[in-house]
């Protein structure tokens, strides 16, 4: 019993706290949690830790202007210096850590932090939606997913649940894939294993994207009112839980920043939606901690 009651009090804890203050603790978490976030860089990466247990450990740090500063300027050096490679997820932390700073040192840090966020999903969505549905005609085609399905091991385990492609050939698309790096090989030589149900799998998949993407973006763009964004918001969690489940590495970065982003947007009052955010972000750190299609795959033998 004192174990439910303790449960039922961290889950009071988290609908009744100040938005701004589970955003920023959980921006430093996700540091310690995503080790890529953090990078290579021993100096860098190192000093990005211990800011973020600094932040955690000691009380009301996680709401110094000071420390976000020295974060931010950090984690800016560590995108500016390799920034040709990084993620686009590395980006959207950054621009969420200089939001952090600004609203820090705003007299209302809690409306001001919530205009950024909204700006930044915005932005996000819009350009996202721009990008797949009217430059790239590889996306719209269903070329680049299916693509992916076939040679990107991160959704190696969902193809195989969802269709009949062994994955022993999927494997093998992985090498050939490495091989096409590779300055002595040309297109010619590589011939990729592939299946009807892939190519079906990743219209299907294309199509969702767009409109889910889509959805949010109008909803975001429209003159806002409470009721539709907090449409907005459920259409988020939406998309976070069927997109960052096929791909749980992606979601702890990039499926957290906006979450963390959506998180800061309702009211303290609305706390069903409070709720479906907190369960989401638990849903996307899970399937990063406990890779659970993979263990199935394995339990299960499919796909073999």
């Amino acid at each position: 019993m004192k174990l439910l009651a303790r449960a039922w009090e961290t889950v009071e804890d988290w609908l009744n706290a100040d938005a701004l203050d589970l955003v920023l603790k959980l921006t430093l978490l996700q540091l310690l949690v995503a080790p890529w976030l953090a990078g290579q860089h021993e100096l860098r990466a190192g000093a990005l830790r211990l800011l973020a247990v600094l932040g955690l450990a000691i009380p009301k740090l996680h709401r110094s202007t000071a420390l976000w500063s020295v974060l931010t300027a950090v984690f800016a050096s560590k995108v500016a210096a390799d920034w040709y490679t990084q993620d686009n997820h590395h980006f959207l932390f950054l621009y969420l850590c200089v939001a952090a700073v600004l609203a820090l040192r705003d007299a209302d840090p809690t409306e001001a932090f919530r205009a950024s966020a909204r700006g930044l999903l915005i932005g996000c969505f819009t350009s996202a939606l721009v990008w797949k549905g009217v430059l790239s005609s590889d996306f719209r085609s269903g070329a680049y997913l299916e693509y992916t399905f076939l040679t990107d091991a991160r959704f190696f385990d969902i193809v195989v649940w969802l269709t009949d492609m062994p994955r022993s050939l999927l494997e093998e698309n992985a090498r050939f894939a490495d091989l096409m790096t590779h300055p002595l090989t040309t297109v010619e030589q590589i011939r990729l294993h592939t299946h009807p149900q892939v190519a079906r799998l990743a219209t299907w998949m294309t199509l969702w994207t767009l409109l889910v993407e889509g959805a949010i973006a109008t909803l975001l763009l429209a003159p806002a009112t409470e009721g539709r964004q907090r449409l907005a918001l459920w259409v988020l969690l939406l998309f976070s839980l069927t997109t960052y489940a096929a791909i749980p590495n992606v979601g702890v970065s990039f499926g957290w920043t906006l979450l963390l982003l959506g998180l800061s947007l309702p009211p303290e009052s609305d706390r069903r939606l409070r709720a479906g955010i907190g369960v989401t972000l638990a849903w996307v750190l899970l399937g990063y901690l406990i890779p659970w299609s993979a263990l199935l795959t394995e339990a299960m033998g499919i796909g073999l």
